[in-house]
């Protein structure tokens, strides 16, 4: 497991837990998910209908083309004659923040499959974890329900966020057979839109396929609007246009009054722009003067409901308006069934717009403040202080942010408060403490040298501004009052986690946090000793990390908090595991899965708390070479797990399945799923590249059975990186000790069984490396009280004087080793490297130490081979995999050149394999070393 901080998620896990300070529930815009109302007058477009219906066999869709040739009426009209249900997201410029993006995306799914499964609700508990760990979940959830649907992100050219881009790629290249994406875009999306091309599974509706055809525009402006024109007429119309649908709607909207249409057609030139503002001018200059001043002064608004428009336009008709409006297709869209919600077309809002600020900019600002004032009231927060920005009302902007400060903080919002104190002068923000945390939060994980002086620079000002303030601070411009209590808290754990998070001597700031701690409220407190254990831990002070975690527990527990209470319960279980007291971590997740039971809260396994712990015991059931137990109880853990966010406890128990599985008769493609998983969960889980190479070449060899992968001993010496100054830098980061120890070991183990099957000695520069790494992390591992660690490095200093012919050095490594390993049954260790420590385990059994425990070594050996297929008889290791190879080819008649050609290895490699080969059965000539070879059951 490795250690992380996820800053938002300790945030989201303290704010408001006692103090009276609004916390401003989100909302979603209900209209954003619901498809458009189809428009009455509708064109029967079979061509484009059957070109939509063959994306059934696309995961995507993209429909793009310029503003105005009816993406979202073509993709609406098609959602009529579907049967798969249609999750719907109509984006604007807000959606731009990822986390935002992504929270509406799983309500619009929730909407459409009310069975989505449990872990939405859970997801939705807690909102801040990061969106890259979630995106696994979602996708296993949706796989879940083998349900077909289709998702529609439409105006998908708004988004303009990298994060969201890739976030996308990823989720429609895991998302499951039946799950389609259809986008809507004015310009072809940052998307691997080739790569998707090329593999079929790429649909494109482009602009030529929905502009109007000369046959289209006769339907549309003769059979439905009754204009009765000229073939000549339309065929023009057709021309000017190029089939642009907004232009003929305009066109006939004009033309419906004009009784020489003929010339009024030959008048359209220019632009599509030019042709269209004109148009439109004319169409709304037309207009009474009620309907003018109504769609100028409603067009600052996305959304048109009766409520909002006539609290901004001061009137009490506008559902009237809106209505007629809608029956005369003048250029708004229905946005629900229901006829409460409407949007002007893009277009025909722009030039609304336009027209409003040439002829009535007076007005403007005040407009928008009524806008704000109906979001605020409606809790729309995001919306008001859109407006308010948009209004130039800077105060009441601040004002709405102080208040949303601490929904904020729960729904991880980065992006969109940066943008907004982005507009905001740095004085402004130095002069608002809680503006200076929002800023501080938001800059944490930018991680440069300037943004780490400005987040230092937030936060002392914060506290300079604090000390001169009374009791409480006001929150601009609602009586909505923060203690100054909550704001010193905040800033506390904001440099603790900074600190924690940059590798610097967090311990330092321990006395500062405990002291914090000692008059909090208790939630607070038990996430601040979460974050103290993780400190200590840091500092190798793991005596420490447990009483601080002990302390946690109690807290959490009293708080019916068991959340933390399970995952500080965890966290003591992984001390203990790398301590090596087997027994006490089994005993630790066994009674932290009692208690979570015995709080008689029925969301216990809902919520999957409970299989972190029965992951952290399969662990301890694997060293004890129990894999058919472990699998078991991993097989029941991670299908509950790998629908949460706890990325770093799924991977922990994806390596455990599969080193349970390896040891059992399993299909070989069900262990390269293993792999397969990792690889997906790397690709948003940065530090686990080292890992998922490593891992790979270690679950590739396997007890009894190591089929290597690389060939080349050459390649391997490269892959080996064990310069002891870049180690030292990594080890100095102690969450990532773990992984990293357990990657270059596996390295090292996997070079030296390399060398043993080809019958080579590393070289002495090598060597020399090996060991010095080994020692050097040995006395880490030592006086870290990590003896776990302290086993394997021991046993690896084991397998190389083996190999390099040192017998004496081998034995005093590997009596090291089982001293500390026998007495807590840790066996899995000799298990995994048995076959190169053969001659040595022999050596310490003949001298009668710890002979009980070699004898079940071995035993334990026989019986995974048995499951590998391979005979139990005690011969079988006398030669290795290679050397047997070359001993078959023997019996078959092959000279040693026909072995280096079969073999692929060098006629002296062979040369040396046969020696090896007579030594080991003592005879010195090829027919004897067949028949010595089936007279002791390694030959049939």
């Amino acid at each position: 497991m490795k250690l992380m901080v996820y800053n938002s998620y300790y945030l989201s896990l303290f704010v408001n837990p006692e103090y009276p300070v609004t916390i401003v529930a989100f909302q979603y815009l209900k209209t954003k998910f619901d498809i458009p109302a189809s428009r009455k007058l509708k064109l029967p477009r079979p061509r484009l209908q059957k070109l939509l219906g063959d994306s059934a066999i696309n995961k995507t869709v993209l429909v793009s083309a310029a503003a105005g040739y009816g993406k979202t009426s073509a993709i609406i009209d098609w959602t009529k004659v579907r049967q798969e249900p249609f999750a719907w997201i109509s984006l604007d410029e807000t959606d731009n923040d990822p986390m935002r993006f992504f929270g509406y995306l799983r309500e619009a799914l929730r909407r459409i499959l009310p069975n989505l499964g449990e872990t939405e609700e859970y997801l939705s508990s807690y909102p801040t974890l990061p969106i890259a760990t979630t995106l696994n979940s979602l996708l296993n959830a949706l796989a879940d329900t083998r349900q077909s649907l289709f998702i529609v992100l439409d105006d998908y050219h708004i988004i303009e966020s990298p994060e969201i881009h890739e976030m996308m790629t990823y989720f429609i290249h895991h998302a499951a057979v039946g799950i389609n994406v259809i986008i809507s875009t004015r310009q072809d999306p940052p998307l691997p839109l080739d790569r998707w091309r090329v593999q079929g599974e790429l649909l494109e509706v482009r602009q030529k396929d929905l502009c109007f055809s000369r046959e289209d525009v006769s339907i549309l402006l003769n059979q439905m609007m009754k204009l009765d024109l000229s073939n000549s007429d339309i065929a023009a119309l057709t021309r000017k246009t190029e089939g642009w649908i907004a232009g003929l709607q305009i066109a006939a909207l004009f033309l419906e009054e004009r009784e020489d249409r003929s010339g009024s057609i030959s008048g359209f030139t220019g632009s599509h722009s030019h042709i269209m503002n004109y148009l439109m001018e004319e169409v709304i200059l037309r207009q009474p003067e009620s309907i003018r001043s109504f769609l100028q002064e409603t067009s600052i608004l996305d959304e048109l409901s009766e409520s909002l428009c006539n609290r901004v336009t001061g009137r009490t008709d506008s559902r009237e308006l809106l209505e007629r409006l809608s029956v005369s297709n003048q250029f708004i869209s229905q946005l629900d069934d229901r006829q409460q919600a409407f949007r002007y077309h893009h277009l025909f809002g722009d030039v609304l717009k336009s027209l409003l600020n040439r002829q009535h900019p007076e007005t403007v600002s005040e407009l928008h403040h009524r806008a704000s004032q109906w979001y605020e009231e409606n809790k729309l927060l995001d919306e008001a202080i859109r407006h308010a920005f948009k209004g130039g009302d800077q105060v009441r902007a601040i004002g709405l942010i102080e208040i949303y400060s601490t929904t904020a903080l729960e729904k991880g919002e980065r992006k969109t408060f940066r943008n907004w104190l982005n507009l905001l002068s740095d004085e402004v923000i130095r002069e608002r403490p809680t503006l200076s945390l929002i800023h501080a939060w938001t800059i944490m994980n930018d991680k440069t040298r300037a943004a780490d002086e400005l987040f230092h620079e937030r936060l002392d000002g914060a506290e300079t501004v604090i000390k001169e303030q009374g009791d409480r601070l006001q929150l601009g411009s609602v009586s909505n009052l923060i203690p100054l209590a909550w704001l010193k808290d905040t800033i506390t754990l904001l440099r603790a986690i900074f600190t924690f998070e940059r590798g610097e001597p967090a311990g330092l700031f321990l006395p500062e946090l405990e002291k914090q701690m000692q008059n909090t409220a208790p939630r607070l407190r038990g996430v601040m000793l979460f974050l103290t254990a993780h400190i200590q831990i840091r500092a190798m002070d793991l005596d420490k990390a447990l009483e601080t975690l002990d302390d946690a527990v109690s807290l959490a527990r009293a708080e019916n908090y068991l959340y933390l209470a399970t995952y500080a319960t965890y966290l003591k279980a992984w001390i203990y595991y790398q301590s090596g007291k087997l027994r006490q971590a089994l005993y630790t997740c066994q009674s932290g899965f009692d208690s979570l039971v015995q709080s008689g809260n029925k969301s216990v396994e809902r919520l999957s708390f409970g299989s972190a712990l029965r992951i952290m015991e399969a662990a301890v059931l694997i060293e004890w070479n129990r894999p058919g137990e472990a699998d078991e109880i991993l097989d029941k853990a991670l299908y509950s797990l790998k629908k949460t966010t706890e990325v770093g406890i799924i991977i922990h128990g994806v390596v455990c399945q599969h080193e349970a599985r390896s040891l059992l008769d399993v299909d070989p493609e069900t262990l390269k799923a293993s792999i397969t998983d990792l690889f997906k969960m790397e690709r948003y889980h940065s530090s686990l590249g080292d890992l998922v190479q490593v891992m790979e070449m270690c679950f590739s060899s396997r007890v009894g059975n190591p089929p290597l992968d690389i060939d080349n001993v050459e390649v391997l010496r490269e892959k080996l990186e064990i310069e002891s100054g870049y180690f030292a830098h990594e080890l100095s980061y102690y969450q990532n000790y773990d992984w990293l120890l357990s990657s270059r070991l596996a390295r090292i183990r996997l070079f030296l069984s390399h060398c043993s099957e080809a019958g080579d000695v590393p070289d002495e520069k090598t060597g020399m490396r090996i060991i010095s790494y080994l020692k050097e992390q040995l006395r880490g591992a030592a006086s870290w009280g990590l003896t776990k660690w302290s086993v394997e490095i021991l046993v690896m200093q084991a397998i190389y004087h083996e190999l390099t012919g040192s017998l004496e050095d081998a034995v005093k490594q590997l009596e090291r080793a089982l001293d500390l390993a026998a007495s807590e049954e840790m066996i899995r260790v000799f298990l995994k490297n048995g076959l190169l420590l053969k001659h040595s385990l022999n050596e310490i059994r003949n001298r009668g130490k710890y002979k009980d425990f070699i004898d079940r070594v071995f035993s334990e050996m026989k019986q995974v081979k048995r499951g590998l297929g391979l005979s139990a008889n005690d011969n079988v290791d006398l030669l290795s995999t290679r050397e047997l190879e070359v001993l078959k080819l023997i019996d078959e008649g092959c000279s040693n050149q026909d072995i280096s050609s079969h073999l692929y290895i060098s006629l002296n490699t062979v040369k040396t394999h046969i020696a090896h080969i007579y030594d080991k059965l003592e005879v010195n000539r090829r027919t004897k070393a067949v028949s010595r070879a089936k007279q002791l059951g390694i030959l049939r």
